[in-house]
């Protein structure tokens, strides 16, 4: 369900140990937040201001059409 450009981006910003030290990197975050917004729009749950911007951030070409749809409404 998350989008294979935000699959991509999670693990390329993961560090193994992270969960372990408490200190993923800002771009993990990133990501993580985007993959988050992207299912919760997907499920039609809410989705806080902060995720939503880190999903607004991936090109929308390379989004799945149902979620560039969902996208697309918010935005009007």
């Amino acid at each position: 369900m998350v989008p294979l450009i935000i699959q991509r981006a999670v693990y390329k910003f993961y560090r193994p140990g992270q969960c372990d030290d408490m200190n993923p990197s800002e771009n993990w975050h990133r990501a993580a937040d985007a993959a988050i917004a992207a299912v919760a729009l997907l499920e039609g749950k809410p989705v806080r201001k902060k995720m939503l911007k880190e999903l607004l951030d991936v090109p929308v070409n390379r989004l799945p059409l149902p979620l560039v749809a969902k996208l697309t409404k918010l935005r009007s």
